[in-house]
């Protein structure tokens, strides 16, 4: 017994060695920290004191930067995702508020890619409810889904544009006042017969400048509000319709026409009135024109440029563009003839008034 209790004392004096050393090893480390501590303290202030250069930056310029993330208004950003005004609100809590609280971000809505487990509905009220009062901008294939969310905001609609929709929800969208409505794109008309085609009627689109859209054929128009237009695409047109159009249409700007031609040229084109304010006329054809010279309807005195296909100008090309700036007397500036027989040069020969000629061959 004597033995194990001498054993057990040399046990724990060995052991009180040791924590004794342990703790002379703490108190030198505990000093070491205290001096790291000191000496990072000063460079640690002015670090704090130092401030990015981004975030000394006013709100208001911050938002500024963020809006030219964004694709040009109104062309939309991706609704969700990298280069979406979400990511914005990912990147710090400042970023957040200011993105959430910049209403210009959310304006413009892009539901032209359908993606499952996504709640367009939404994600569409949430868009509107953040641009608060900002005019709307949306591109869209189909209105299932989130037409009531729209057509909710049909008084802040600006810029539509609208891949292809059901008859009931399109006929639906424009059933009321558009009093901020400045462009509308269709790029299909949805399958409905002529006759309810030419119902649809814009007349409650005060601002309405815009408008590109294929035309019905139908014996009549679509009830739009051509007089007050500067800019239009009509993406299939019949001629006798496009007579009818611009017969409506006096203050047109830009005029761009993709004609879909009958047998004969309609006799009605000389009732073509003159176009005084057209700057920009752009005709192209779905079906072979035989060479007849369609430019020489038009009266445009102030047109500036000119795009057409070499079989719109008749059988002597250079000669029918020389008439057509006689009878318009106009100043044109850029030509540029498509599906071209004829160089370039040949043009800048024979009509050296104008300064830029481009000649697409065929």
């Amino acid at each position: 017994m004597l033995v194990s209790m001498n054993a057990d004392r040399e046990f724990v004096a060995e052991k009180d060695a040791q924590i004794l050393e342990l703790e002379k090893r703490i108190l030198a480390l505990k000093k070491s920290i205290s001096a790291l501590r000191a000496a990072k303290h000063v460079p640690q202030k002015r670090l704090d004191a130092y401030k990015y250069p981004i975030l000394t930056l006013p709100n208001e310029i911050i938002s500024e930067i963020f809006l030219h993330f964004l694709p040009p208004y109104p062309n939309p950003p991706p609704f969700v995702g990298r280069r979406s005004p979400f990511l914005l609100t990912h990147i710090c809590h400042r970023w957040r508020e200011i993105a959430i609280t910049t209403p210009t971000l959310w304006r413009a809505i892009d539901l032209t890619v359908w993606r499952p487990r996504l709640d367009l509905a939404a994600l569409t009220a949430l868009y509107v409810e953040r641009a608060r009062g900002c005019p709307l901008a949306f591109d869209t294939t189909e209105l299932n889904e989130i037409s009531s969310a729209l057509i909710s905001y049909r008084s802040r609609w600006e810029h539509i544009k609208l891949h292809h929709s059901s008859y009931s929800n399109w006929r639906l969208m424009f059933a009321g006042p558009m009093p901020r409505l400045r462009s509308l794109h269709i790029l299909r008309l949805p399958s409905a017969s002529d006759s309810s085609l030419v119902s649809f009627t814009l007349e409650h689109a005060p601002l309405l400048r815009n408008i590109n859209m294929p035309i019905p054929d139908a014996t009549r128009l679509p009830k739009l509000p051509w007089r007050q237009l500067t800019s239009l695409t009509l993406q299939s047109v019949r001629l006798h319709q496009l007579v009818s159009i611009l017969q409506q249409s006096p203050d047109l700007i830009e005029l761009r026409c993709y004609i879909h031609f009958q047998s004969n040229f309609p006799t009605s084109l000389s009732d073509i009135p003159p176009l005084h304010r057209l700057t920009s006329l752009s005709l192209d054809y779905a079906f072979n024109p035989q060479d007849r010279d369609l430019l020489s309807f038009f009266t445009v005195p102030a047109l500036e440029t000119l795009e057409v296909p070499e079989s719109l100008l008749g059988y002597d090309t250079i000669e029918s563009i020389k008439r057509f700036i006689a009878k318009s007397c106009c100043q044109i500036t850029e030509l540029r003839v498509k599906q071209a027989d004829l160089l370039a040069s040949s043009y800048k020969k024979e009509i050296p008034s104008i300064p830029s000629i481009v000649c697409v061959r065929r």
